[in-house]
């Protein structure tokens, strides 16, 4: 329902309704829904994110930004990755026409969730004694992002930064992923190329790899090639709905772009599995949806059009 709501925001009402369609039968969405993990909370309050940034951005209704920042704040609570998303639409706000009518509400939106977020950083430096925003691991998905071997085929392996930080091996956990954080930034900053390869391979990966396919493969390879090649195919439908979207519906399609734009930095720099893809899959079904629209328009007119030679007013 959210996912249709969002698409009917600034995309066709038929596009709406395809969305709709193509979530409730998307194979990954099905076999998560039994399964209790952070994703399928998190998927709920993403949609419901983006569906009050694009009503904010579509009516510059600063009330909106502010019932978003509450979700926002909770949703990082649930799943850390989408901490720092106000700061990349802080310059969109700041430094364009925007700032005049949205400013004031952009900044109740970071305050309220960076408050809300902060309630629970106060608690982990209580209990832990060390500076920590959300949760533990992101230093060890920061040393995975850049492992050679952190990938065995399509089945992501399981090893430690210990293995390469031996003398971390006896410091509690959250110690120990500050100075594997500090470490990785630091190799990042003093060898960028080799850095940007890692991250152009973490993105290849983290779009064009099918949730499940791991596991579709144990039953049947030949399934699991097929289940790939719908995929790449519905990733080129959705990129069809990206180009689709027009001037008049390009600011109500902003955050949600942005947002694409975001996990796709965030999750090739901390490693993502499929797994954690799974709530954005939200969006690239949404732009799939467009994209048929956009396709089914267009054999129309094709077929509609006089051919070649013919006379358009005996048409």
């Amino acid at each position: 329902m959210l996912l249709s709501i969002l698409a009917g925001m600034f995309l066709p009402g038929a596009a709406a309704v395809t969305a709709g369609f193509l979530a409730a039968a998307y194979p990954p969405f099905i076999f998560y829904s039994n399964m209790k993990l952070t994703e399928c909370l998190f998927g709920f309050l993403f949609l419901l994110t983006c569906c009050l940034l694009t009503r904010t951005f579509r009516d510059r209704d600063n009330g909106s930004f502010i019932w978003a920042g509450i979700v926002h704040g909770i949703s990082v609570l649930v799943r850390a990755p989408t901490l720092l998303f106000p700061a990349v639409m802080a310059p969109l706000i700041l430094f364009t026409g925007l700032r005049k009518s949205l400013l004031k509400g952009f900044l109740l939106y970071a305050a309220i969730g960076a408050a809300i977020i902060s309630a629970w950083s106060i608690r982990n430096y209580l209990a832990l004694g060390d500076t920590l925003a959300v949760n533990t691991g992101s230093g060890t998905l920061l040393w995975y992002a850049v492992q050679d071997d952190a990938w065995n085929g399509d089945e992501i392996a399981v090893i430690y930064p210990t293995r390469e930080y031996p003398e971390l091996a006896n410091l509690s956990r959250a110690k120990m992923e500050s100075i594997v954080a500090r470490r990785v930034v630091k190799r990042a900053i003093t060898h960028p190329l080799w850095y940007s390869g890692k991250l152009a391979r973490n993105f290849w990966r983290l779009w064009t790899l099918p949730i499940g396919k791991v596991m579709l493969a144990r039953v049947s390879p030949r399934l699991a090639g097929l289940y790939q090649a719908a995929h790449y195919l519905l990733l080129a439908i959705a990129l069809c709905g990206l180009l689709y979207i027009s001037r008049n519906n390009f600011l109500a399609a902003l955050p949600s772009l942005l947002y694409l734009f975001y996990v796709s930095l965030m999750h090739s720099v901390i490693l993502g599995t499929p797994r954690y893809r799974l709530p954005y899959d939200y969006l690239m079904l949404m732009f799939a949806a467009g994209g048929l629209v956009f396709l089914y328009r267009a054999l129309l007119e094709k077929k509609s059009a006089p051919s070649n030679g013919a006379d358009p007013a005996s048409i």
